[in-house]
């Protein structure tokens, strides 16, 4: 054991010690053990003091996205100076901390919007560019997986017909093939087979009402 954690061990557990007791000033709170440790209180005062702070800060910040005056302001913001008169070292310390907090949170806030802003732009030319490429079968398919019609009677960008002029073909409507026909056939059989049995069951309501 060394010479300065014997010490600490020997203060901890001395009676006539005059320093802060951390238990109570009373000898039976004081006498208690500890509930939790230096260092988990520490950690708490921390980030209840980072918490106050970050609260403080987005109260504080005025965060203007337009124009050159914007950007004379931020600039003036910056300009923390030296120490003022009659300002202790601490309050100073504090006042720059602050303010770097200040301009560290408008940067990350602006960073947020633009990556934001940019990562809906090229989800929205990645989805367009995709559905541009897929033919009118893929696209009836998609239609059916989200939101399960199965008619479809038009034409996306058709052509337009002038006078005069022939047709060699009628246009083929886009079929459901593979699991998606299979599924189509089996939704279509569990409606009829459902209206079947609200027919009898309102035939044999009927029937029963005449008995009466």
């Amino acid at each position: 054991m060394g010479r300065v954690s014997a010490k600490r061990k020997l203060k901890q557990c001395d009676p006539f010690f005059k320093g802060k007791r951390e238990n109570g000033k009373k000898e039976k709170a004081y006498d208690l053990p500890p509930t939790e440790s230096k260092r988990s209180k520490k950690r708490r005062r921390k980030m209840l003091s980072d918490e106050a702070m970050e609260q403080y800060v987005m109260r504080t910040s005025a965060v203007d996205g337009d124009g050159t005056a914007s950007r004379s302001k931020k600039k003036q913001k910056l300009q923390v100076g030296s120490i003022r008169d009659g300002e202790s070292m601490r309050d100073f310390n504090k006042r720059i901390s602050t303010e770097v907090k200040r301009v560290i949170y408008d940067a990350a806030k602006q960073g947020r919007r633009s990556s934001e802003k940019r990562k809906n732009y090229l989800a929205k030319k990645k989805e367009k560019a995709r559905d541009k490429k897929m033919t009118e079968q893929e696209r009836y398919e998609r239609d059916y997986q989200t939101t399960g019609n199965t008619k479809k009677d038009f034409f996306e960008d058709a052509a337009p017909v002038n006078f005069g002029e022939r047709v060699d073909a009628p246009p083929i409507m886009p079929k459901l093939s593979g699991i998606f026909k299979k599924r189509a056939e089996q939704l279509a059989r569990e409606k009829a087979k459902a209206e079947k049995k609200n027919a009898l069951v309102a035939g044999a309501r009927v029937i029963k009402r005449a008995k009466k």
